[in-house]
């Protein structure tokens, strides 16, 4: 409005940005269909200021952003599901809000380790998405927090999938439910033993993945990207 010499005053724009919304909320429900139907979902959320009639002061409120992602059968291709993104406003970041945004939705889903999104993953209709980013995060919190090299590792690695049957498979196929821990395995960093481990724990990171997700069931569902 600036550029054409135009002044307009606040309660003007305002006035045109609620006309705005009325017209595009006929798009909401195909995007929410669309949605819907992607194979694969990014959940997060954001917080923004919320200003109320008879209030001094802004408080927090939140939107919640939901990407789609993925490949879909189309006449017997694959073929990616077009990109789009809704978000939806909400008051707090209630685990209630995503719960009843995807009540009927089936596919998978990556979302931060927020404890609010639980209830998703235990409807049986979901299947949660592991994230390498906060996964790496655990990891650097760990050496942050030991000072001496090595130590760290070992602590992840005697409680880790690396700990394997004491017993070997009976004759009906079914191993002992009693668990040891293996021999420790070289690290493919500095090739000693994990216990053994010269270099500090973020230098071992590639290695330690490696053998973590090479052995046990962690950060299967893992999405290219998010």
């Amino acid at each position: 409005m600036r550029a054409w010499a135009c002044t307009c005053q606040g309660a003007t724009l305002c006035e045109w940005k609620l006309a705005s919304a009325e017209l595009l909320a006929k798009l909401l429900p195909p995007l929410r269909n669309h949605v819907q139907q992607a194979p694969r979902l990014h959940l997060d959320d954001t917080t923004l200021p919320l200003l109320e009639r008879r209030r001094a002061t802004t408080r927090q409120a939140h939107l919640w952003g939901y990407l789609v992602a993925g490949l879909r059968q189309e006449n017997g291709l694959w073929v990616d599901h077009q990109p789009a993104v809704l978000f939806e406003f909400a008051e707090s970041r209630a685990g209630a809000h995503p719960l009843n945004f995807l009540r009927d939705y089936h596919g998978y889903l990556q979302a931060a380790a927020y404890s609010g999104h639980d209830a998703l993953c235990r409807t049986g209709r979901i299947i949660e998405g592991g994230c390498w980013a906060h996964c790496r995060r655990r990891f650097f919190e760990i050496a942050k927090a030991q000072k001496t090299p090595g130590l760290a590792a070992r602590g992840h690695w005697r409680g880790s999938p690396s700990c394997m049957p004491s017993k070997p498979a009976s004759s009906t196929g079914h191993r002992s439910t009693s668990w040891r821990c293996a021999r420790p395995r070289p690290c493919r960093c500095c090739r000693s033993s994990i216990s053994g481990c010269r270099v500090t724990p973020m230098a071992c990171w590639p290695g330690i993945v490696a053998q973590w997700h090479a052995q046990g069931p962690g950060l299967t569902y893992s999405a290219e990207s998010g």
